[in-house]
């Protein structure tokens, strides 16, 4: 559980960079997660026996071909076929047969201009020659691709997709609670959330700072139930105070499952009072969930 937790975690910082874990420092719609696939022929512009796809004559010069990629294009069908909320594919793009010196140059089919950029670069008669090209799709799944000089077959075999589904599920499902201040003795709700959905109950993490007001004092920290008084007793953490009696950001993290509620509970072990500042608590959903 904890090496799968890791896995997890280890996405996770990823996507929450910042000097505290903040709702508003997850990526936005324009990012992406990159889906590895098994490779599979999504055109071929060659004649049969090597033509996949609907095409079967090289480009021309300064043809532009647009491609569908999403949707059972060519062999990337059935358990291949490359999902309709991909943003951008993958490939290894080759050109075969230039018969004079050119360029191929691969972009979104929503594009109405041909780019300045090449993705290969060829010499008449050159024998076959790859490329891996990373290209943004169009809002329908095509792309665009240019052949600059005298005729070129092109084919491409895709290795994989990106996605932004699983960054808007997270968004979606993200609940964060904040406080700037609050001291501490006995056990004391810093922070909670409730009515927590059961596809969020993957992960809870906390961002703190401590204050204390002597050297050598010890400070308790954990995740409980919201509606309770104290954290559960297997997800505490102590921390001892540094020599200048101020500590750098803290972050705890706990996998958990079957509560509709957590809490982030902190008390000072020693005599007096401890003070809990810049505190941030995030729940989030697992990948999967």
């Amino acid at each position: 559980m904890w090496f799968a937790t890791g896995v997890v975690l280890t996405l996770v910082c990823t996507l929450l960079v910042s000097q505290a874990w903040r709702a508003d420092a997850l990526p936005g719609d324009t990012d992406s997660t990159f889906v590895p696939v098994t490779p599979c022929r999504l055109f071929d512009y060659r004649p049969a026996p090597d033509q996949v796809g609907p095409r079967t004559a090289p480009l021309g010069p300064g043809e532009v071909y647009i491609q569908q990629v999403t949707g059972g294009a060519g062999n990337c069908s059935n358990n291949l076929e490359i999902p309709t909320d991909a943003v951008a594919v993958a490939m290894n793009v080759t050109a075969v047969g230039p018969t004079a010196q050119t360029n191929i140059r691969v972009f979104p089919a929503d594009l109405t201009e041909v780019p300045t950029v090449s993705n290969l670069n060829v010499s008449a008669g050159q024998a076959p020659f790859p490329n891996k090209v990373d290209v943004k799709l169009s809002p329908d799944g095509a792309i665009k691709i240019f052949n600059a000089a005298g005729s070129v077959a092109v084919l491409a075999d895709v290795v994989g997709y990106y996605t932004d589904a699983t960054l808007k599920q997270t968004v979606s499902d993200i609940e964060t609670s904040s406080r700037s201040q609050i001291s501490v003795s006995g056990w004391t709700k810093v922070l909670e959330e409730y009515a927590i959905l059961s596809d969020q109950r993957g992960v809870v993490m906390a961002t703190f700072q401590i204050d204390q007001p002597d050297d050598n004092d010890r400070v308790e920290c954990g995740f409980g139930r919201a509606i309770d008084s104290s954290p559960f007793t297997n997800a505490r953490w102590t921390w001892e105070s540094p020599a200048q009696g101020d500590f750098a950001p803290i972050t705890i993290t706990l996998p958990f499952s079957g509560e509709s509620s957590i809490g982030l509970f902190c008390r000072n072990i020693e005599p007096g009072s401890a003070t809990i500042r810049n505190a941030y608590m995030t729940v989030l959903a697992t990948a999967g969930s």
